[in-house]
């Protein structure tokens, strides 16, 4: 028998979200369309997807995002083996809160805030040679918000991961939602203002120092945006998504649907600048179990997939005993205009 999922919705306007307990994820975000309703996000359709976790459907990607080489890392001089998945694949994917359960801690009509915990327990020496998976236990709050501004309809995601611990930890966050198509994907495109692609090897590892970044393909100069059209066979990170350093900026990916429709992914992007630092990462979801091609993931990351094993990001990606990192990124969809 499949396990019995638990399940909370949020409305605004007659735009609403469904969320699942178990992973703390976004099923479906339906907005008015004209006569109808179009379901922006292509999530887990049943209890058992959403048990089975096939695609990391719109993940909670904490404290890290994508993969790790080989699951291992090093942190502050102490090796650390994540082990391998339920296949026995070691590629450290997706952090530790995929798939786990999440509590609803306080809710409004569109707006909901969840909260879920790795203890120090579940960091204990299982893996070969002893070693732990993670130095700190953490807490992972999300709030869900939905907002119509502006003819336009907005569901916004705040995650915040505490370090519950007394180790400095490495926190670099990340959200892995699945935007469907409105229309044939032949007639849509993906567009953002990144000059930058990650180039990894064939386990889907960025290559090392420099050699990971080239220049994005679809990149024009003059006009200073990416365009990807007809999105298939891509699981790649861009980045270099603006030139402010130092502070807060914003940046965006929009899915241009064919039928006139636009899904912009838009997220706050601070730190060093450095290239690797606040990437959107764009999967077109060959491979996947359920409605292959029917949605593409535009995950915005924090930095670049195997981070942990980059030295120049680890102070970034530091977080203090008792300190937080928080992450804001929102959805914006805008239907077909008359």
């Amino acid at each position: 028998m499949a396990e019995k999922i638990e399940y909370h919705s949020i409305s605004n306007k007659g735009s609403t979200a469904t969320i699942s307990l178990k992973g703390g994820v976004v099923t479906s975000w339906t907005v008015p369309s004209g006569e109808v309703a179009f379901d922006v996000i292509d999530g887990y359709a049943t209890d058992e997807e959403v048990t089975e976790g096939n695609g990391a459907r719109s993940a909670i990607l904490a404290p890290w995002s994508n993969r790790i080489r080989d699951s291992r890392y090093q942190w502050n001089g102490v090796s650390y083996d994540l082990g391998p998945d339920e296949d026995g694949v070691r590629d450290g994917l997706h952090g530790l809160f995929v798939g786990r359960d999440f509590q609803l801690i306080e809710a409004g009509p569109n707006w909901a805030l969840l909260q879920s915990e790795v203890g120090a327990d579940e960091l204990g020496e299982s893996y070969e040679e002893g070693k732990l998976a993670y130095p700190a236990a953490l807490k992972v709050t999300v709030r869900y918000q939905l907002d119509f501004l502006q003819q336009r309809w907005q569901l916004g995601i705040r995650v915040n991961v505490q370090n519950l611990g007394s180790e400095v930890a490495p926190i670099a966050l990340g959200w892995h939602p699945y935007i469907r198509y409105d229309g044939p994907r032949a007639q849509s495109s993906i567009t953002m203002r990144a000059r930058t692609q990650v180039r990894i090897d064939e386990g889907k590892i960025p290559l090392d120092g420099p050699e990971a970044f080239e220049p994005a393909e679809g990149w024009d100069e003059e006009s200073g945006v990416l365009t990807l059209s007809a999105p298939q066979d891509l699981d790649r990170a861009y980045t270099d998504l603006t030139t402010t350093t130092g502070v807060e900026a914003t940046s965006s990916a929009f899915l241009n649907h064919a039928s006139g429709a636009t899904t912009e992914v838009r997220a706050s992007v601070a730190g060093s600048g450095k290239r690797g630092s606040g990437v959107f990462h764009v999967f077109t979801g060959e491979g996947l179990a359920h409605r292959v091609r029917e949605s593409v993931a535009i995950e915005f990351c924090r930095f670049m997939p195997n981070i942990m094993n980059r030295p120049e990001f680890a102070q970034e990606i530091s977080v203090e005993p008792n300190k937080s990192r928080t992450m804001d990124v929102y959805l914006i969809h805008t239907p077909p205009q008359k």
